[in-house]
C-alpha cells in the first residue's frame, strides 16, 4: 500500500524503464529552456533594431520610400564605425576587445545580407505601420501583429 512514497527514495536500475523516463523529462526540459533563452536573444536583438529605427526615423514624415529606407538603412548599419575603429590598447583590455569583435562581425553579417538577400527593417513604405510604429513602446506582443518587417536590399550605385 505504501509502496508509491517509499520507490522515491530508491536508487534505479542503470537500464530500469523509469530511470529512462525520467531522463527523458530532464533533457526534454533542457532543450525546452534553451529554446526558449534562445527565442529571448533574438526578440531582444530585434526589440533593439527597432528601437534604433524608431528613434532615428524622421518623425515628420507619414510615409517612407524605398530610398529613404535605404538612407535610413546605411545611417544603422554604420552607427558603429566610430567605435569600431582599430585602437591600440594594451593586452589587459581583453574583455573590451572581445565585445569590439563581436560587434564588428555582427556589423559585417549585417552589411552582407543587406548587400545579397536584404536586411530586415519595419515596413516604413506602409502609412498605418508608421503610425503605429511611431507610438510604439517597445513591446513584443504587438511586434508581429502590428509591426510587419521587410527585407531591404541594398540599390546599385
Amino acid at each position: 500500500m505504501g509502496k508509491k512514497g517509499k520507490q522515491t527514495n530508491k536508487q534505479l536500475h542503470p537500464h530500469s524503464r523509469k530511470l529512462k523516463q525520467l531522463s527523458k523529462k530532464i533533457l526534454h526540459k533542457s532543450k525546452q529552456d534553451k529554446q526558449q533563452q534562445t527565442k529571448s536573444i533574438s526578440n531582444t536583438l530585434i526589440v533593439n533594431k527597432l528601437k534604433w529605427f524608431q528613434k532615428e526615423m524622421d518623425q515628420s514624415k507619414e510615409v517612407f520610400d524605398d530610398n529613404d529606407m535605404n538612407q535610413l538603412i546605411e545611417r544603422y548599419l554604420s552607427r558603429c564605425d566610430s567605435d569600431l575603429k582599430p585602437q591600440l590598447t594594451p593586452r589587459y583590455e581583453y574583455k573590451s576587445s572581445i565585445k569590439l569583435d563581436c560587434a564588428r562581425m555582427s556589423l559585417e553579417n549585417e552589411r552582407q545580407l543587406y548587400d545579397s538577400i536584404g536586411l530586415e527593417a519595419p515596413d516604413l513604405t506602409n502609412r498605418n505601420v508608421v503610425s503605429f510604429f511611431k507610438e510604439w513602446d517597445g513591446d513584443l506582443k504587438w511586434l508581429q501583429s502590428h509591426i510587419p518587417l521587410k527585407r531591404f536590399c541594398c540599390q546599385a550605385k
